[in-house]
């Protein structure tokens, strides 16, 4: 089982609106930090490419789940 934080994430944007980082959401029950492996969260951030593009094809394959996440993923106006 890898080690890295559990969701959620969030984006964080710099003042003219360009994303700048990505980092956990912290709340009350999150797992403290000293728990969890940063190395673990960079790996999972390096493969959100392959994995998207994966969830993008079953989506269009007719998969209603995956279809809920790139429609969740998407752009908000």
């Amino acid at each position: 089982m890898s080690s890295h934080t559990p969701p959620p994430w969030q984006v964080i944007f710099d003042g003219v609106g360009k994303p700048r980082t990505v980092e956990p959401v912290l709340t009350w029950n999150s797992i403290r930090q000293s728990e969890t492996d940063p190395l673990a969260n960079a790996r999972l951030i390096a493969a959100s490419p392959l994995l998207y593009r994966l969830v993008e094809r079953l989506a269009q394959e007719g998969d209603s789940e995956a279809a809920a996440i790139i429609a969740a993923l998407a752009p908000q106006p």
